[in-house]
């Protein structure tokens, strides 16, 4: 039976990443249990891939809710694949991340119609 997956969620510049990588070389090292896959920060590389900043996220609430929709999407990509890879993850970040980011910007109503996507859901 494989662990439970574990993500790693926070504020920006708390350690994350760090943590992220702390423990996929503890599970490298772990002889019981077979290593995780990890899924890396998503974010970054949607907006990279799809060319959106920060900015983004505060001046438009249409370009907000797609960045976040993205996100999601690419986080259940990313998840999906990774479990294909291994029997479990590790996630820097998870798909809670965009729905707190729709709920901040973009309002409760915007939030709950993504935790009704199929995304959500399977992730």
């Amino acid at each position: 039976m494989s662990p439970s997956n574990i993500y790693i969620v926070g504020a920006q510049c708390t350690g994350k990443t760090t943590l992220v990588e702390a423990l996929e070389r503890s599970y490298e090292t772990a002889g019981d249990v077979a290593p995780p896959a990890v899924v890396r920060e998503v974010a970054r590389s949607v907006m990279k891939t799809h060319k959106f900043t920060a900015h983004d996220i505060i001046s438009s609430p249409d370009r907000c809710l797609t960045l976040q929709t993205l996100i999601l999407n690419g986080q259940l990509d990313a998840e999906r694949a990774a479990l294909r890879e291994s029997g479990w993850i590790i996630s820097d970040r998870s798909g809670l991340d965009p729905i707190v980011y729709a709920h901040r910007h973009l309002g409760h109503e915007v939030a709950e119609a993504m935790m009704r996507s199929a995304a959500w859901k399977e992730l």
